[in-house]
């Protein structure tokens, strides 16, 4: 069973719980879809179902925080009734309650990135909340080594897993032009300093054949910074912001694109963090340009990508890399690198031999 009171992102959770589904039956227990594009329905099968417990759409603020608190307590109760064999529970605000309410189960705690918020005071907080959160828990999934370190937690009571992405395109890039994109969160990510450095780059390179796409939603701030950027540096014609865009319309975008931008700020909440993007990109054969995070070293070299420093002008030196290599990338070369991501060779080589292991005990 698996329980998250907010689904956002299909992709990122019910394409890797359907693969699980193909070696053991799936229940998850949700409570309200953020994207209206998106139906739970779509993605039942016989062994992947899906318990929806919250009623209509979440409320925002103080009515969306006491929807969580009467979902957490339903939930409980429902477990009560199903008796599953073990329990992923993805961490929010209520879930410390679920173990008390209905205890004797075999419980995990999925535990994401701690807080990202710029705010020190607001990443103190929330930081200190996880930990109120993780009390009644004695098993935990993480992403990472660094976040058991920046959890404090024992590392007997940890796993590191990855559940891995399955490759959105499968189409062999060509590299004959730069076709940037973006997809993600505008939120504190500083993307519109990606158009500067685009920018810097083509007073360099006028000549240079480059498009860019940027996908993603964000609050009206961070949205106005990125098309004042655009504006300011007159490259309506050459960078185009969609705003966000459900699965079904993003293939297109991965299929004509061959440069992904992984842009996040180095800091200590994101440095040591899987970052999605990175994955996708690599496993639909793209090049990507990353900022040089602990996490995207690891997954970026000469062959299939740059890592920058997170300001416009590393962007504008990352873009140079690019198109000095830019007809020595091989996209079938970069897909093949990427395979250990795969959400089917993560799923049947870590997660379910877990999964399995816990049961038993």
């Amino acid at each position: 069973m698996i329980i998250n009171p907010s689904m956002s992102e299909p992709r990122f959770h019910f394409d890797r719980s359907i693969e699980l589904s193909k070696y053991m039956e799936v229940v998850w227990i949700c409570g309200w879809m953020l994207h209206s594009h998106y139906k739970f329905s779509d993605y039942l099968t016989d062994k992947h179902q899906i318990r929806v417990i919250g009623k209509g759409s979440i409320h925002r603020k103080w009515r969306g925080i006491w929807d969580k608190l009467i979902f957490t307590c339903n939930t409980a109760q429902y477990i009560k009734q199903e008796n599953p064999d073990v329990i992923l529970v993805y961490s929010s605000m209520f879930a410390f309650l679920i173990p008390i309410i209905a205890p004797h189960h075999k419980y995990i705690l999925q535990l994401f990135t701690t807080n990202v918020s710029p705010s020190k005071l607001r990443n103190i907080f929330w930081d200190a909340w996880e930990k109120i959160i993780m009390l009644p828990y004695s098993k935990f999934f993480v992403q990472t080594p660094e976040l058991i370190e920046m959890y404090r937690i024992k590392a007997d009571a940890c796993h590191i897993v990855t559940w891995g992405m399955k490759p959105i395109s499968s189409n062999i890039k060509e590299f004959k032009s730069i076709q940037l994109l973006y997809i993600g969160t505008l939120n504190f990510r500083r993307v519109h300093e990606t158009v500067t450095g685009l920018k810097l780059f083509r007073q360099m390179h006028p000549d240079a054949s480059v498009q860019y796409s940027i996908i993603g939603k964000g609050n009206a701030e961070h949205v106005r910074l990125l098309n004042d950027e655009i504006r300011k540096n007159s490259l309506e014609d050459i960078v185009k912001y969609y705003g966000y865009l459900p699965n079904d319309e993003i293939l297109p975008f991965f299929e004509k694109c061959n440069v992904g931008v992984s842009y996040v700020p180095i800091t200590p909440y994101y440095t040591d963090v899987i970052v999605t993007k990175t994955v996708e990109y690599l496993l639909s054969g793209m090049v990507v340009v990353a900022t040089d995070t602990n996490k995207n070293r690891e997954a970026i070299n000469d062959q299939n990508g740059v890592l920058i420093p997170d300001n416009p002008q590393g962007f504008a030196d990352g873009l140079e890399k690019v198109y000095s290599r830019l007809t020595a990338y091989d996209s079938s070369l970069i897909m093949e690198g990427a395979k250990g991501w795969n959400v089917e060779f993560q799923i049947r080589t870590s997660i379910v031999p877990i999964l399995k292991s816990i049961s038993s005990k």
